[in-house]
């Protein structure tokens, strides 16, 4: 598999994410137009350092629904920016709810070090 940028691609209709998962059923460029998205539309946010993952839920035991995450190079999951813009837009700040280790409330040059320089 080809290396992409910590933010994923979009490779003919489907988002590979930065962790290398191939996500099939990817709204189009249209539905999100105008406004902040992990697939088409990323902000300059502080943790674009950081891979992708897409946790897909439906499973019994998840509590939450599908959303995508930047892991850190701890190895923890924190809410991409946004994908949180998203969930924020329709009422469930919630989904921003995580395990922290603080790696999300660090500058951009932080993070960038962090990945670097481990």
């Amino acid at each position: 598999m080809a290396d992409y940028s910590p933010d994923g691609a979009v490779v003919n209709g489907e988002w590979i994410t930065g962790s290398g998962q191939v996500v099939r059923a990817v709204h189009s460029p249209e539905a999100c137009e105008g406004r902040p998205c992990v697939v088409h539309n990323l902000t300059d946010h502080n943790m674009r350092a950081f891979p992708t993952f897409f946790r897909a839920g439906g499973m019994p035991w998840d509590i939450k629904p599908p959303h995508t995450e930047r892991t850190c190079p701890h190895g923890i999951g924190h809410p991409d920016p946004d994908d949180m813009a998203y969930w924020i837009s329709i009422g469930e700040e919630s989904m921003g709810v995580h395990g922290c280790d603080g790696c999300c409330q660090k500058s951009a040059d932080e993070n960038w070090e962090r990945v670097v320089r481990p």
